[in-house]
């Protein structure tokens, strides 16, 4: 049997932070796409 990873919960006074790091990440990835898509 495979266990499941358990959940690693944070207050929801965090949520601020995670959404900020959500969009950072989600920038980076829209930039990196840019620069891939200038390769073609």
């Amino acid at each position: 049997m495979t266990s499941q990873p358990t959940p690693n919960r944070q207050p929801i006074t965090r949520l601020p932070l995670i959404g900020s790091m959500i969009d950072e990440m989600l920038q980076d990835a829209q930039e990196q796409y840019k620069n891939l898509e200038k390769l073609d």
